[in-house]
């Protein structure tokens, strides 16, 4: 802070009466994905960086119906409800 062509050591900016404080965006924790019993997880091939593609193998583990990235299929695994298809050791 300068006055007159001098700096003041020491002095503190305080914040105007009524202004509300500014927050720092932060970046989510990805949402956890329950272990299923049905869900295949891939890693894609051709990336710097390992990217993982989950697939759903339900009914009959025998075809795959992609999900997507795993944030693309949180939501998909989530609004899951069939019965037994979640691992006992999930919650």
């Amino acid at each position: 802070m300068a006055i007159a062509g001098r700096t003041v050591r020491g002095a503190v900016a305080r914040p105007m009466p009524g202004a509300l404080p500014v927050k720092r965006a932060q970046a989510a924790p990805l949402p956890r994905l329950r272990r299923c019993a049905f869900r295949r997880v891939t890693v894609m091939p051709g990336r710097a960086l390992p990217m993982y593609e989950a697939d759903c193998m339900h009914p009959d583990l025998s075809t795959a119906t992609s999900l997507g990235d795993l944030v693309a299929a949180q939501p998909v695994c989530a609004a899951c409800t069939l019965p037994g298809v979640f691992r006992p050791d999930s919650d």
